[in-house]
């Protein structure tokens, strides 16, 4: 186990098992050591005993939160709340579950998000010890090959904090030695692009970025290194600072048009 004092990461393709994340945590960046999507995943044993809190949160959250911001951000599923990377032992069937989960999330929220504003990365990571040319083939392994397509068309059990299939499966491979690679899982929500012909739900004349509920009907903002719920008079004034912001960037940039023009009828001038 490394101390707080060891170094941070480069980022260079891959993470390396037990360093400190090449990252962050901050406005772009959210750690998670779980996969629970959404509330109806988490297991019952989070309850807080004595309590209606739980001791761990959905990463729907922390979603919902870099979209509403419109600067996007990456949530590292396998990455600790001190910035230690552990990873997670995927197979082929367990990625694609995650992946499914991810869409059944976006589409429940309101309005839905579109899969052009999301993706997911599984970066592979690597033990210290390794070489380079070790670190080169792990990054070049592609899990796909050790998987069956019929079965990746298997229907995934989705909304429950109960193993799927595809986590049985998972289970009984390690009991054989066979051992999945270890990666971690990246939920990248992307910076709205207010020109994108893709977007179905741009705002107003400025084509601000939409303000998406949550699958539970809340909103989320992200706030540095920590997500924040909002109510609607929050909403109606977090929006007036987006609107003005937006209108304070378009100011600049005609201004620095402007001059640009004054500078080149001057210059034709003498």
């Amino acid at each position: 186990m490394l101390s707080e004092d060891s170094p941070r990461q480069k980022a260079v393709g891959y993470y390396v098992l037990n360093s400190l994340s090449p990252f962050e945590e901050d406005v772009l960046h959210e750690f998670k050591a779980h996969t629970n999507l959404c509330e109806e995943e988490l297991p019952s044993n989070s309850w807080i005993t004595g309590t209606a809190k739980r001791s761990r949160k959905a990463i729907s959250r922390n979603i919902n939160g870099f979209l509403n911001t419109g600067l996007g951000g990456t949530v590292h599923l396998g990455i600790t709340d001190e910035g230690f990377v552990k990873g997670l032992r995927l197979t082929q069937y367990t990625r694609d579950h995650l992946v499914a989960a991810l869409d059944d999330l976006m589409s429940r929220y309101s309005p839905p998000v579109e899969a052009h504003r999301y993706k997911i990365n599984f970066v592979p990571v690597v033990e210290s010890e390794t070489t380079q040319e070790q670190r080169a083939a792990i990054v070049r392994y592609n899990s796909e090959r050790d998987s069956d397509l019929e079965r990746r068309q298997k229907e995934h059990l989705l909304r429950q904090p109960h193993y799927c299939w595809c986590h049985k499966d998972e289970v009984a491979q390690v009991n054989m030695g066979i051992i999945p690679a270890i990666c971690v899982a990246e939920i990248i929500i992307k910076e709205w692009d207010p020109n994108d012909a893709r977007n179905s739900y741009p705002v107003g004349k400025l084509r601000m970025h939409p303000i998406h509920q949550s699958e539970k009907g809340e909103t989320f903002f992200r706030r540095t290194a920590y997500v924040t719920p909002c109510n609607g008079e929050e909403l109606k004034l977090m929006s007036r600072q987006l609107v003005r912001a937006r209108f304070e960037e378009r100011i600049k940039k005609l201004k620095e048009k402007k001059a640009e023009l004054l500078k080149e009828i001057s210059a034709g001038l003498s």
